[in-house]
């Protein structure tokens, strides 16, 4: 501590410390100010031993703290007193001395938040393969669209085959001008529609993947569509859910596009952010399943028309399937052009589905139970864009109502055979 404080003051601070006398036009010290003036022969940096006393007492080669304390105390201090008052001094001194080499820099911590983030992804990143597949036909004011998704599907990291069903010779040229694989459609009904459970399977019997997705051929998504399978693919090997099949679907971004203008995908992708709307959760474009997916005991729906896809996702529940909401970390942007986001009402044959399902009169209201909203379990992003799944703990009370024509149904069959 200085022996002479200006007037009034009883401690001192860091400006007692700076030096008096600093070269012209400076009004701060810095590092060098400290320095001794005169270091010994050939010496242009400080190190440790100008720092230690001249003289340590017989026997000793180091020094210790009290060979750097006070001999003789001011009257009324301890030593205690002074020790406090050393700390302070030493840690502003340390503090001057920040910029001298021969001072220890403070150690940065052993991983950065964006480190942290990047070691994150490593972990999630596994063997798990996928096989992306689509079915349409040329429609001139749809085929923009059609471009966009299997341009932007080819830049999806991670996908291992891509696959197009088609009987139509221009959708066929651009799935091979796109190294897609083009196949035939061999199981089709309603006047050529495709079957969607024999395309499951054939895809299945061609491609050995993990995964198998099916998509709407005007749905486009974020090129890091692998990290959310990935992520649902090691939560269910950790809470032992291996064993059960599995579906993943979501909601749809709707946005609107105009067919006459050549806008790239990547543009839409990044426009749907701040002007595409969440569409109906009764609405699903995409399902993607592992290699135990029962497709062999699915009805014979048909791609495009209404119904089966709520079938699927109330199937799925019914039978205490792996179903999981991945809305909120997977975006699929439909591409909407002219209002057209009910298309499926507007085709020849629409209810064929409904028809099917109307038939085998299934225990459960489908077009509720099928909803996503309805999936126990949901996807969701946290920080560092990392994921997580979450259990609903609470779900929409219709997820659970059942048909009352099936359990009339199954009272007059037991009393015929009971008859």
């Amino acid at each position: 501590m200085p022996t002479n404080l200006p007037s009034g003051r009883k401690e001192s601070n860091a400006s007692d410390l700076r030096p008096t006398n600093l070269p012209s036009g400076r009004k701060e010290s810095n590092a060098s100010d400290f320095r001794p003036t005169n270091l010994p022969s050939g010496g242009k940096e400080l190190n440790p031993s100008d720092f230690r006393p001249t003289n340590l007492p017989s026997g000793r080669k180091e020094p210790n703290t009290s060979d750097f304390r006070p001999t003789n105390l001011p009257s009324g201090f301890e030593k205690k007193d002074v020790i406090l008052q050393q700390k302070n001094l030493i840690f502003h001194y340390v503090n001057q001395l920040s910029l001298l080499s021969s001072v220890p820099q403070v150690t940065k911590p052993t991983r950065t938040l964006s480190e942290d983030c990047i070691v994150h992804e490593e972990e999630v990143i596994g063997t798990i393969t996928l096989t992306i597949f689509t079915s349409f036909d040329y429609i001139e004011s749809k085929f923009i669209a059609n471009k966009n998704a299997l341009k932007n599907w080819k830049a999806i990291k991670g996908v291992k085959n891509f696959v197009l069903f088609t009987n139509c010779s221009r959708a066929r040229k651009l799935g091979e001008s796109l190294n897609y694989v083009v196949l035939p459609v061999m199981d089709a009904a309603i006047g050529g529609v495709p079957v969607l459970k024999t395309l499951y399977l054939m895809v299945l019997a061609l491609y050995p993947t993990t995964y198998v997705m099916f998509s709407n051929a005007d749905i486009m998504y974020e090129i890091n569509l692998m990290k959310t399978i990935r992520f649902v693919n090691s939560f269910v090997q950790d809470e032992g859910l291996a064993s059960k099949p599995v579906l993943i679907v979501g909601k749809r971004t709707n946005l609107d596009i105009d067919s006459g203008k050549n806008e790239s995908w990547k543009s839409l992708i990044k426009k749907s952010v701040t002007m595409g709307t969440k569409f109906n959760a009764d609405a699903q474009d995409y399902f993607i399943v592992d290699r135990k997916f029962p497709w062999k005991k699915f009805p014979k729906f048909v791609i495009g028309r209404v119904g089966y896809d709520n079938w699927i996702v109330a199937f799925s529940r019914y039978k205490n399937f792996t179903v999981v909401d991945a809305t909120d970390s997977i975006l699929a942007v439909h591409q909407t052009i002219n209002g057209a986001n009910f298309e499926g009402f507007s085709h020849n044959h629409f209810s064929y589905n409904r028809d099917i399902i109307a038939d085998s009169l299934p225990s459960y209201q489908y077009a509720l139970w099928g909803r996503t909203e309805c999936c126990y379990l949901a996807t969701g992003v946290g920080s560092c864009g990392r994921l997580f799944v979450k259990n609903r703990s609470l779900v929409p009370p219709y997820c659970f109502h059942h048909s009352f024509p099936h359990d009339i149904k199954k009272i007059f069959k037991a009393l015929f055979q009971l008859g």
